[in-house]
């Protein structure tokens, strides 16, 4: 799978592998949520084997004598044509077919997926096992934790069998090509593409993409697309963008502040959108952690749940702001404390000032899954949330150091409020 994503990264794996840079810890926790996903997928099939890969030879070993037994083989892979394909799951349909489930932590079923089943079904085949069905099982985001963890409704196990054997008739000339890449003596005609951040962002992409100057073409606001387009010209720089090429609104008022090396400022709609500010105003800020297996009852995968909030109470316009915090303290029902606590601090009138609002509001109605009774109240209180990203977004305010971006972070680098 690495080389259909990026053949440069496939080459470094063969050829250089030192010079991969190292996974990061946020990758790295990907990697484990998805280790967890695993093994709960496993106590669906409670009489399973897990095939010792502590070593390469011995992971072949053990799965061509497990294969012989019949039972549910975990993680079991076997070679053919000189590639290794490896199975989360294999189950035995009759003395002389198995089922092939690959386990995966998304919601839905990927396009990557099935390429990636489809080579496993491909290697598999060829090295003699029989595989009837294939399929992806996967988490339903719609399940509601209980008391106890269902493993059963935590899934979705989907046939995709036609799909990957559309799909399998495309791996050998695709191998070709990628063994050609493998024995290439030199890869650094592949230049940049789509394939350094879809599906997934690549290892190379830090080591990639350095030789783009400070403010270049790839800051356009929603704008690779073209910046691609502009790199095949030999346009890097955001200023050196021709007058005639096409851009929309907001990626002019890029191309303008970077010539003039300005920030660009709409007074009136800046105004306009502080003029909707009512007093007492609510500045609000959550803190929340999600994970793919709900830990809490009446929770969702991946839900965001709130343990934490610091709020700022301006009662006047220009006066001094009171600071108000919440930091849960237990470990169960999260959402019953902090309800209370935003219904208590809220007040009934004023604005609720957030950044990038829909992420609150979506929070507050996760906190309903297990809350109902407050459910009233949320009808009440959002008709007052005002999005602070909304000036941003809107280009009212930009410079050029956001480098095409509204985040908070960015949208801040050179913000004097005063000044403005």
């Amino acid at each position: 799978m690495l080389g259909l994503q990026c053949p440069k990264l496939l080459w470094y794996h063969f050829n250089r592998p030192s010079d991969i840079p190292p996974i990061d810890e946020a990758t790295q926790a990907v990697f484990d949520e998805g280790k967890n996903v695993g093994e709960l997928a496993k106590s669906l099939y409670p009489n399973g084997v897990t095939i010792d890969n502590s070593s390469f030879t011995e992971g072949l070993r053990q799965s061509e004598k497990y294969i012989q037994q019949k039972q549910p083989l975990f993680e079991v892979g076997f070679m053919s044509n000189n590639c290794y394909a490896r199975a989360d799951i294999l189950v035995s349909y009759d003395q002389t077919q198995w089922d092939m489930i690959e386990v995966k932590t998304s919601t839905k079923v990927k396009d990557e997926h099935i390429k990636d089943v489809a080579f496993q079904k491909f290697i598999f085949m060829n090295a003699g096992i029989k595989i009837r069905n294939c399929y992806l099982m996967f988490i339903n985001k719609d399940y509601l934790r209980k008391k106890e963890l269902s493993p059963k409704e935590f899934f979705i196990k989907e046939d995709i069998t036609e799909q990957v054997d559309n799909e399998i008739i495309n791996i050998p000339n695709n191998l070709l090509i990628l063994w050609e890449i493998v024995n290439a003596k030199d890869v650094s005609n592949i230049e940049i593409g789509t394939q350094c951040y879809e599906p997934n962002l690549c290892n190379l992409h830090d080591k990639c993409w350095p030789f783009l100057p400070k403010r270049s073409v790839f800051d356009l606001y929603i704008g690779k697309q073209k910046a691609f387009e502009l790199l095949k010209k030999g346009i890097t720089l955001l200023k050196d963008i021709p007058d005639n090429f096409e851009l929309t609104d907001n990626q002019k008022i890029q191309l303008i502040n970077n010539k003039n090396n300005a920030a660009y400022i709409n007074k009136e709609a800046i105004n306009n959108f502080l003029n909707k500010i009512q007093y007492p105003a609510y500045y609000l800020d959550f803190e929340t952690f999600s994970t793919a297996i709900p830990i809490l009852e009446n929770t969702k995968p991946y839900q965001q749940v709130p343990f934490q909030y610091p709020l700022h109470i301006v009662k006047e316009k220009d006066s001094v702001p009171v600071h108000v915090s919440y930091l849960s303290e237990r470990k169960d029902d999260l959402g019953k404390d902090f309800m209370e606590s935003l219904k208590n601090n809220l007040g009934d009138a004023g604005s609720i000032i957030a950044y990038n609002a829909k992420f609150e509001r979506g929070v507050i109605e996760g906190c309903l899954l297990s809350n109902p009774e407050y459910a009233e109240w949320t009808k009440k209180i959002f008709p007052r949330i005002l999005d602070l990203i909304e000036p941003f977004r809107g280009f009212y305010y930009y410079h050029p150091d956001q480098k095409g971006s509204a985040s908070l972070k960015k949208s801040f680098t050179d913000l004097n409020w005063k000044k403005l």
